[in-house]
């Protein structure tokens, strides 16, 4: 539920927060979401390292893994590179973690790069 929150919170901001600060805390919502519910430490491994990690966790379906792999390499472009990002590809980070919280089926297109 927290997480469900801090995503809501976030998808109301969507068109008044920077590129920078929403991938932050976006970042910080679906990995704190998934360090809580399955054990993994998301939050203070890097990228790579926690990806590595994602794959070869059974807890994830191999669509999931994909989509939060493109999640965060779309995350860090936007925090790293400082790129900036469209409505439409907010919208679809926010979809794509709420979906993964709620356990659902994740789209598989994320930001374009």
């Amino acid at each position: 539920e927290r997480a469900l929150a801090a995503l809501r919170e976030l998808r109301g901001e969507a068109s008044e927060v920077d590129p920078y600060g929403f991938g932050v805390r976006v970042s910080d919502a679906l990995r704190t979401y998934i360090r809580d519910q399955h054990g993994l430490d998301a939050v203070t491994r890097t990228s790579v390292e926690f990806l590595e990690v994602l794959r070869g966790n059974a807890a994830f379906t191999s669509n999931e893994k994909g989509a939060i792999s493109e999640f965060v390499d779309s995350v860090d472009l936007l925090k790293y590179a400082r790129q900036a990002a469209a409505a439409e590809e907010i919208q679809t980070l926010l979809e794509i973690a709420e979906r993964v919280v709620r356990g659902e089926r994740p789209p598989q297109t994320v930001v374009s790069k």
